[in-house]
């Protein structure tokens, strides 16, 4: 109150003085994003134009001069080369105590601290303003960088970021604070390539977000990748009995290695108080000894890294096992689905026993009704689920474009239609090459092999829909969220030829 109390004081002072005036300048700095142009605020107290008023505009020198105007008139000759072209100030906003510099096409080196300074007839005055560059780079790359033992090893890069921005991996949602690698290189124009590495191992869900984040200007870009489980390493049991028998091998070899180079070193010892050995014999002595047990010691480092590689085999091999129980379980939730036909758009043909649908090629006569897709060759199943767990498979065979899942009962039906969770849609396919997820993200999803048919598992109760390659067993998504309503099967050829078959699923012995 006191600080405010005193320079509303010194504006009635000045304002009372003839000639004489301050200047004004933010108290905080100013943000701009490369490329754009900057408005560096400054004005003057009383609003009016000082007798033989001259502005300069310069940097942390006096010497580095960014814009100069005396009496109405700029003099570039005195401009440093760099803002050359690039300032311009309000001439026409003098008479209203206006000083301030336009900035245009603002680049990383225009960052720092900027000087107003004011000089007339009777007085100088100056303020100083502060400029932040920022800029929100390039959507990020997520992609497999390679692999470490069972591990696989993801990469986020992106291009065009300034200053350093805040980089954060996220899996399914939740933040991983371990094992992250990051780095930054600068570019001709002063911008940052990030680069963020992260270590996972195979779980049950594969699904990873990279988000990276400009602070200044609170924005952000991510990506994400979902992983199948068929990409990370896999250990058979012959391949574990194979180390095993190798390690006790080893084991033996290395007894009678040390059973013999004791012995040896006992022999050398009696045999030197008898002897005594000259000099030279015992630096030979001693670097024979040191050989040996800097073999010996190999020889040891070796044998507990096979142990631990077994160990890491060994958990590899459980948890392949465990996803197998999971994997009959599921099997064992196994439905009957069926087509409703009464929901399959007019473009769609629909086979008479109600298990395969494709592209019927035109429009066909259909009996209008609200449960008809109206617009896009979309199909539901007959039969709905409100609890429970319930698993069924579609063979896709060589189809390029597909969409299978599962859908609310109220979802919209008519009109334009967008697949994803908040409408209602949970759901993946196959776009030529490509396989993503319909969320807003579009997640893609690599695969290491093209499945044929797809196993779809809808656990009501705890609000989960997964999806599988029902030939290799391995998981392609999964999608969290909580049911309220009927959920019915989803179905969507576009516009292939192929055809979607429902096909019975088959225990396993």
């Amino acid at each position: 109150m006191k600080r405010r109390y005193f320079i509303l004081i010194l504006l009635l002072r000045v304002a009372s003085i003839p000639g004489k005036f301050i200047v004004t300048t933010p108290n905080g700095p100013i943000i701009a994003t490369v490329g754009d142009n900057a408005i560096l605020d400054c004005q003057l107290i009383p609003a009016e134009v000082p007798v033989e008023m001259e502005v300069r505009w310069f940097r942390s020198e006096w010497s580095k001069m960014v814009h100069r105007n005396r009496q109405g008139k700029d003099i570039p000759e005195s401009q440093m080369e760099e803002y050359a072209g690039r300032t311009e100030l309000f001439k026409g906003l003098f008479h209203k105590g206006n000083v301030s510099l336009l900035l245009k096409k603002v680049t990383v080196k225009d960052e720092g601290e900027y000087t107003c300074f004011v000089i007339s007839k009777a007085q100088d005055a100056e303020g100083t303003v502060n400029l932040n560059v920022a800029n929100v780079g390039l959507e990020p790359v997520v992609k497999i960088s390679g692999y470490q033992g069972s591990r696989i090893k993801l990469t986020c890069e992106s291009d065009d970021w300034y200053p350093k921005p805040s980089i954060k991996w996220l899996k399914e949602n939740r933040e991983v604070n371990t094992g992250i690698l990051e780095k930054q290189t600068s570019n001709s124009r002063g911008l940052l390539k990030v680069e963020s590495s992260l270590e996972v191992t195979n779980d049950l869900h594969n699904r990873y977000t990279c988000t990276i984040t400009n602070i200044l200007l609170n924005k952000w870009l991510e990506s994400n990748l979902q992983i199948s489980g068929e990409f990370f390493p896999h250990v058979t049991g012959w391949l574990v009995a194979f180390w095993i028998l190798f390690i006790l091998l080893l084991a033996g070899i290395g007894g009678v290695f040390y059973f013999y180079w004791k012995r040896r070193k006992q022999r050398t010892i009696v045999k030197g108080l008898y002897l005594r050995p000259t000099i030279p014999q015992y630096e030979e002595l001693a670097a024979k000894l040191n050989k040996e047990q800097a073999l010996a010691e190999q020889e040891k480092e070796r044998l507990l890294n096979e142990i631990e590689n077994e160990k890491l085999a060994a958990k590899l091999e459980s948890e392949k096992l465990l996803h197998l129980i999971e994997w009959d379980k599921m099997l064992r939730c196994a439905v009957s689905v069926s087509l409703d036909p009464d929901t399959a758009n007019g473009n769609l043909d629909v086979s008479q026993d109600q298990t395969m649908v494709k592209d019927g090629g035109g429009w066909r006569n259909v009996t209008e009704n609200p449960t008809r897709f109206e617009r896009y060759p979309f199909a539901l199943a007959t039969e709905g689920f409100k609890t429970g767990k319930h698993y069924w498979e579609v063979e896709v065979g060589e189809s390029c474009n597909w969409d299978l899942g599962v859908a609310k009962e109220t979802v919209q039906r008519k009109g334009r239609i967008t697949l994803n969770e908040e409408h209602g849609y949970f759901v993946i396919g196959r776009y030529w090459e490509k396989y993503e997820v319909k969320n807003a993200a579009k997640t893609e999803i690599l695969v290491s092999e093209k499945p044929r048919k797809i196993g779809i598992c809808l656990n009501y109760d705890e609000g989960i829909v997964s999806f599988h390659n029902a030939d290799t067993k391995d998981q392609l998504y999964v999608f969290h969220t909580a049911f309220t309503e009927t959920i019915f099967p989803f179905f969507c050829p576009w516009r292939s030829q192929e055809t979607l078959k429902i096909t019975p699923v088959t225990l396993e012995n």
